[in-house]
């Protein structure tokens, strides 16, 4: 929350208060698809490192992969959807 929180230029309470579930699970889908934000640059970033090492090794090392470069990776989600879905209705629930 605190991530699109800061992408939106709104505080989390902002959010809280006027984010439906719906919107808030779409959110969800884009971020998953497109890391928007300091994550994003990051692997922008791992990228190129991992290009400029991989063009300028010694033939005999084996090439790799720009997770080497990322200061920390994104965990897939521990939670299915429905799991999810009752989490965040339970969360607004809480809020009115």
């Amino acid at each position: 929350m605190f991530l699109l929180a800061l992408q939106l230029g709104r505080t989390v309470a902002e959010l809280e208060q006027t984010l439906t579930h719906n919107e808030l699970m779409e959110w969800r889908v884009i971020f998953e698809d497109t890391h928007f934000g300091e994550l994003r640059a990051d692997r922008r970033n791992a990228e190129v490192l991992a290009m400029l090492y991989n063009i300028n090794r010694a033939p005999n090392k084996p090439a790799i992969t720009s997770d080497v470069y990322m200061p920390y990776k994104v965990k897939k989600r521990d939670l299915t959807d429905e799991q999810l879905k009752a989490k965040s209705r339970a969360f607004f629930s809480s809020l009115q």
